[in-house]
């Protein structure tokens, strides 16, 4: 039984079960804003001026809105943004961070505006993004969320630095900003909450209607020369969130053609199965698996001719499109890594070793116990915790879905690492392992666009230097 699990091996059994009670009752957190309002006071503007850039920033608060504008000026530097300090707040108990904003009007000559939310935390002066874009609608000023899991603040950076194997201590939570990155002209930015909440969750995608094969075409060439230069210069999570949300617009619009609806889908279909496979290069392909699929969408409406074999035909899109649409409800662009394997009976996770089906640790799952819907996501919640060595995973009968996360491991446990029949058990790789830190760069080995003059490359550099190197 579940009881079960806490027996033998920890000293502090009392102690571990009262937290994870507590985690388990633990109601949505405010972050900022909602019913309660925006710290207003707690909030400031930050700009590229303390480099010499000319981009703007501007910050009121109206309607319960957060509502934050300026213009990005590419020429000495080019970004603006928001941010505040917090008392330190632990978020282990939580599946991610929903962001809830006002819409932007769909306009056919317009990319969706790509945003990094940024969380920091008192355990390291590193600093970790995740990048969504906002939602476009039919009108303006609808209600639309976005969720980003805690897996998905893996940007660490700080001073121009970056660390692929450093992460995020979610328990210990002091600070967010908001950024507009390389995207030039007028912005603006209506944010309504920001809320740490405890469930994974699939927002709804606004309804745009789409009046003709003319508009799509505009709207995929605005997206895609929009996200190519922001890949060209090394963000490619904010490539990746404007191309996924035009596609998942295309999905969700009235007015385009189901060929055109297909195809989309199936580049988002591909671009989840790419992210599961949880490779080094997964943010690369990502990146490249969407952008074929709006090369795709321009030669199937006479506008190019780029299209990949791997993307089905308009004819096949079109009849699989209602299947498509049931394999893609999770959370596209943004759900931990899933893989499946090759006896399709456990399920295997990047970043871990296992599954060993049937066995699990006794008294040492000291990090809380949750309520899954899979192991993927109990792996999310693993990794946003840097103690976090292993987990446990109820994958059978009346135990499915149980999550429970410990600091030990088949060596530190013993024989407390034991047959639990109901139970996958999943280790993490390389817990005792710190990579050093590399030099923060964009990838030159395969731009989007033509290849960045070497002054676009150095700006983009001194930008990254300059967005962790200020004092908060």
């Amino acid at each position: 039984s579940k009881s079960r699990k806490l027996e033998g091996g920890s000293s502090n059994n009392v102690v571990d079960r009262m937290a994870m009670l507590l985690a388990s009752v633990a109601a949505d957190l405010r972050l900022d804003g909602g019913a309660s309002g925006w710290d207003e006071q707690a909030w400031r503007v930050q700009v590229d001026g303390v480099m010499g850039g000319r981009s703007t920033g501007a910050l009121r608060f109206r309607d319960g809105a957060l509502v934050f504008t300026g213009t990005i000026n590419l020429v000495g530097g080019g970004f603006s943004s928001v941010r505040r300090t917090m008392t330190p707040r632990d978020l282990s108990a939580y599946a991610g961070v929903l962001v809830e904003m006002e819409t932007q009007q769909f306009v056919a000559n317009q990319a969706p505006l790509g945003i990094h939310l940024q969380l920091h935390d008192s355990s390291s002066s590193w600093s970790f993004a995740a990048a969504f874009a906002v939602p476009v609608s039919q009108t303006t000023a609808e209600t639309a969320s976005v969720f980003l899991p805690l897996a998905a603040f893996d940007r660490g950076s700080r001073s121009g630095w970056s660390c692929t194997a450093c992460s995020l201590d979610v328990t210990t939570i002091n600070g967010a900003d908001v950024y507009v990155l390389f995207q030039e002209g007028f912005f603006q930015v209506r944010l309504r909450s920001i809320t740490a909440v405890q469930q994974s969750q699939v927002p709804a995608m606004p309804t745009v209607k789409i009046s003709s094969t003319n508009v799509v075409k505009a709207h995929v060439t605005a997206t895609i020369n929009s996200g190519a230069s922001l890949y060209d210069k090394g963000y490619r999570e904010l490539c990746i969130a404007i191309y996924a949300s035009t596609l998942k617009t295309l999905v969700a619009s009235q007015g385009a053609s189901e060929a055109v609806k297909g195809v989309a889908c199936a580049g988002l279909r591909a671009e989840q199965s790419t992210r599961a496979a949880g490779l080094s290069t997964t943010k690369q392909e990502r990146a490249w698996q969407l952008r074929h699929t709006l090369d795709a969408l321009l030669a199937d409406l006479g506008a190019g001719n780029s299209r990949q074999a791997w993307l089905p035909t308009v004819q096949a899109a079109a009849k699989g499109l209602e299947a498509c649409q049931a394999a893609i409800q999770g959370p596209v662009g943004s759900a931990p890594p899933v893989s499946i394997t090759q006896n399709s009976s456990v399920t295997a996770l990047p970043s871990f070793l296992g599954p060993f089906s049937g066995m699990g640790i006794s008294g040492y799952n000291d990090l809380g116990q949750f309520k899954v819907s899979n192991a993927a996501e109990c792996a999310s919640r693993c990794l946003a915790l840097p103690r976090c060595r292993s987990f446990d995973h109820g994958a059978r009968g009346e135990l499915k879905g149980e999550c429970w996360l410990s600091t030990a491991n088949r060596a530190s446990a013993g024989s407390a690492y034991t047959s639990w029949p109901k139970y996958d058990y999943y280790e993490r790789q390389g817990t005792s392992l710190m990579q050093q830190p590399s030099q923060q760069s964009g990838d030159t080995s395969q731009a989007m666009t033509s290849a960045s003059s070497s002054q676009t490359m150095m700006l983009a550099c001194m930008v990254c230097a300059m967005l962790q190197g200020m004092e908060r």
